[in-house]
């Protein structure tokens, strides 16, 4: 088992605060019951004999024996449910899964009666139920699913007792204990350098021709970059296209719910909040006030109204690059809240912070261009906020400038292009610079041409 995986990135106090409802006063997340709506802005309703039996078995494909899974160890633990590894024997191979299920750990904590247990638990089957009709409609696509959303192998929905789901398992843990080891760790090597004398950004590759080179090298030795962090990014901007090609709102989208394989592989996860759109609607609206959400994440429009869309989705995701790039050392929004004395709850804060026009800090490691992308993903009206088609098109210009060699799919190179000008600086250089640079970019171009892989 990977030793970053093991570590939790929650323990019991955090929980509380990443999780409460705003009538409790709490500062973390917006509550919201959420009502499917019968008019023109609702998801589609739950089964109604689901709705009336919470444990009932799913059947299928998915339904799995629990006698052929055995649970290993305890790997982490969020709002809703515990986490395990565990090894699944199958006809012809065992696998090493991650099995989510109900989260026993708070229930002894918070219970006390027997009632007030299976009320709890009956609660949180519910949320791992929602959570897989989301994964089986993700999984019904033509291609069975998308490579950076984590992927469904089975279920446990016979005993309610054992309620759970099973997921692949991803080696290097969640994104914000991986960012956050590698940063303490010293594991990051920024790739931007800024040409003295006209004091703008360039990257290391466009003044050290090894530099490209030695990727692998540097992967092998435990150490991220800059490139890195635009592919991370890049594939949680795939991931999330994909769910709005299925009408499916995230709205948990955050570093703590993606998850990253030893390749380098990104897997969004965590559906639980996750919400499918009508067919006929691009919006939801909540009302009242049971379900948390979490609002450090969450665009002004919808902390304000309760509708949710794709627009909001594009908001969330900014923030999460944002938490790319900060190495998730600290909460969105932690600093600017502390700094304000006049400040007592989370929610009303960010409303007024937000609606003023103040945003989150951007750090210098940056790249000028997803830069420009945050203030467009952060605009107040939604409907100038890019799309993901258009974000992915940024990042991965961004990518085939930092890392010329891979970067990026076959899927993403028509909307990246390979013309030379997003391979040379926006600098002003010298002639023989000039010269230089060119005849290297011609040559990258021919060998990025030539593989479009991964950068891995």
């Amino acid at each position: 088992m990977n030793e970053e995986y093991s570590k939790n990135s929650f323990n019991d106090n955090e929980e509380e605060e990443e999780y409460m409802s705003a009538n409790e006063e709490k500062e973390e997340y917006m509550s919201a019951n959420e009502e499917f709506s019968r008019d023109n802005n609702g998801y589609q309703p739950l089964d109604e004999l689901l709705q009336g039996l919470d444990y009932i078995a799913i059947g299928g494909k998915f339904e799995m024996d629990p006698n052929k899974l055995t649970i290993i160890k305890a790997v982490g633990k969020g709002h809703f449910s515990d986490v395990h590894i565990g090894i699944l024997s199958l006809s012809t191979k065992n696998i090493t899964v991650a099995v989510k299920s109900v989260k026993t750990s708070q229930m002894k904590k918070e219970s006390t009666n027997t009632m007030e247990s299976e009320q709890s638990c009956k609660h949180q089957r519910k949320a791992l139920r929602n959570e897989l009709k989301i994964f089986t409609h993700l999984q019904s696509s033509s291609a069975g699913g998308h490579e950076n959303v984590l992927k469904l192998l089975g279920a446990i929905t016979t005993i309610r007792t054992d309620f759970s789901l099973l997921t692949e398992y991803c080696e290097n843990g969640s994104m914000d204990c991986f960012l956050q080891e590698k940063k303490k760790n010293g594991d990051f090597e920024d790739e931007l350098v800024f040409e003295g004398y006209v004091n703008k950004q360039v990257w290391k590759i466009q003044r050290d021709s090894k530099w490209g080179e030695d990727f692998r090298s540097r992967r092998d030795n435990g150490v991220i970059t800059t490139s890195d962090l635009l592919w991370f990014a890049l594939q949680i901007a795939r991931a999330l296209q994909f769910l709005a090609t299925m009408n499916v709102l995230h709205r948990d989208i955050a570093v703590r719910n993606v998850l990253l394989k030893l390749d380098f592989t990104v897997k969004v996860s965590d559906f639980g909040l996750s919400r499918k759109l009508r067919e006929c609607n691009d919006a939801y609206f909540i009302k009242n006030n049971e379900t948390a959400l979490p609002i450090r994440y969450i665009a002004p429009e919808s902390l304000v109204s309760g509708h949710f869309a794709i627009t909001s989705e594009l908001w969330s995701f900014g923030v999460v690059v944002w938490e790319l790039f900060t190495f998730a050392e600290k909460k969105p929004y932690f600093v600017e809240f502390e700094n304000d004395e006049n400040s007592t709850h989370l929610h009303k804060f960010l409303i007024e912070h937000l609606s003023s026009g103040h945003r989150l800090s951007i750090p210098n490691i940056v790249p000028q261009q997803i830069k420009s992308l945050f203030s467009r993903l952060w605009h107040s009206d939604p409907k100038r906020r890019p799309s993901f088609q258009e974000c992915k098109k940024v990042i991965g210009q961004e990518l085939m400038q930092s890392c010329p060699y891979g970067g990026y799919q076959k899927e993403d190179a028509a909307e990246v292009g390979t013309s030379l000008d997003i391979l040379t600086t926006t600098a002003e250089l010298l002639p023989d610079q000039q010269i230089r640079n060119e005849t290297s970019a011609l040559a990258v171009l021919a060998r990025a041409s030539a593989s479009l892989s991964m950068c891995v």
